[in-house]
């Protein structure tokens, strides 16, 4: 897959997701509270009013990212700019360490498995867009 299409799916996968959290936060979702003391049974993802908020929160920072990215990633002139992909991937490298740090130190290493996988599937792009947008300035 291009780098182009791979982060365009990755950041519309990303945006769908956020919006799945937001509307499971706003719901109270019983299926969210299922779902999450199937994989938990410890009860460690347990909801309440706080769990709630938190998801919201997660979700509508996610949303707001993904939105940016995808925006900024399809502005064509933006995209030629080698600057616009390193400070992306700067970004990610800084999320994903702050992030999956404090996940562990929380307690919270089922956080990390998503980021990986997130920050992969980002990553990747981000940079060959990056090298793409170097060499095109360089011809």
């Amino acid at each position: 897959m291009k780098p182009e299409r791979l982060f365009l799916a990755t950041t519309t996968l990303g945006l769908a997701f956020s919006l799945v959290l937001v509307l499971a936060a706003c719901t109270q979702s019983t299926t969210y509270e299922r779902v999450a003391r199937a994989m938990f049974p410890d009860g460690s993802m347990a909801m309440g009013g706080a769990g709630y908020l938190h998801v919201g929160i997660a979700g509508g920072l996610y949303a707001g990212w993904s939105l940016t990215l995808l925006l900024l990633a399809r502005n064509k002139r933006l995209a030629r700019e080698p600057s616009l992909w390193g400070a992306i991937a700067s970004g990610l490298v800084l999320w994903f360490v702050l992030d999956s740090g404090a996940s562990v130190l929380t307690g919270g290493i089922y956080n990390v498995v998503g980021n990986s996988l997130f920050f992969g599937l980002m990553l990747w792009p981000t940079l060959a867009l990056r090298a793409q947008a170097a060499n095109q300035n360089n011809s």
